[in-house]
């Protein structure tokens, strides 16, 4: 974990598989951004999407 200067935090850790980063990821709510990689910032998309439509 590394404190920026603006205040925030960058966190690194391996995980067992995309699905249960976003599982773990998703509880943070809008207070997380996934830079990367890529294919993870997609996936927590996704599931955010499909969340929200079957809440709508």
């Amino acid at each position: 974990m590394a404190a920026e200067g603006d205040g925030t935090l960058t966190v690194r850790f391996t995980a067992g598989g995309l699905d249960k980063m976003c599982r773990r990821l998703v509880t943070w709510g809008d207070s997380v951004t996934v830079e990367r990689p890529a294919r993870l910032r997609r996936r927590l998309a996704e599931m955010c999407e499909r969340l929200a439509g079957h809440h709508g």
